[in-house]
């Protein structure tokens, strides 16, 4: 794996956002093997992940104020929930 810029963890389960546009999900008790290895849905480097509570998904956002939610089970019918947004910003006397 390239460079770490965010990490969460959630029950026994890891995610790493890295460099390069990668996500790696590993298990707590077997960090020897990454569970997955994905690349962000996002065209911009990774600046924060979080976990859900849940253990299904995480949500990350990119430096370009876009937000991705995704789901860990690789199905075809769970991947079809998973969005992306644009975050708008409010500016109020000329201050974002």
């Amino acid at each position: 794996p390239e460079k770490v810029y965010t990490l969460s963890v959630s029950g026994d389960r890891l995610i790493v956002g890295t460099a390069g546009r990668q996500v790696l999900v590993w298990g707590v008790r077997n960090m020897g093997n990454v569970q997955q290895c994905r690349e962000s849905s996002l065209k911009h480097q990774t600046s924060c992940i979080r976990a859900f509570p849940n253990k299904q998904g995480y949500v990350l956002s990119s430096i370009e104020g876009r937000m991705a939610v995704e789901y860990l089970d690789p199905s075809p019918e769970v991947q079809k929930k998973k969005y992306i947004f644009k975050c708008h910003r409010l500016k109020e006397n000329n201050i974002e």
